[in-house]
């Protein structure tokens, strides 16, 4: 997997690649090397956003049941 520089990002947009999947790249990449200064926010950070807007979905499913983050985050 490649990671980019800035001009190469600039053209690979230009070019028609969608911005969600350079992140997907770059994270999929980081996780790989196991190295999170590739990305601007932590694996944790990451992990808690996704929590949130998952959680949103779910309670959006269920009525707007409140759902605890907690309740949705998993830690080994």
């Amino acid at each position: 997997m490649t990671i980019y520089r800035a001009l190469d990002i600039f053209y690979l947009l230009k070019m028609g690649v969608s911005p969600d999947e350079l992140i997907n790249r770059a994270f999929i990449y980081a996780i790989q090397k196991n190295d999170q200064k590739i990305l601007k926010s932590s694996f944790s950070d990451s992990m808690n956003s996704l929590a949130t807007v998952l959680g949103a979905n779910q309670s959006h499913l269920q009525g707007g049941k409140r759902l605890y983050l907690d309740d949705l985050i998993e830690c080994p």
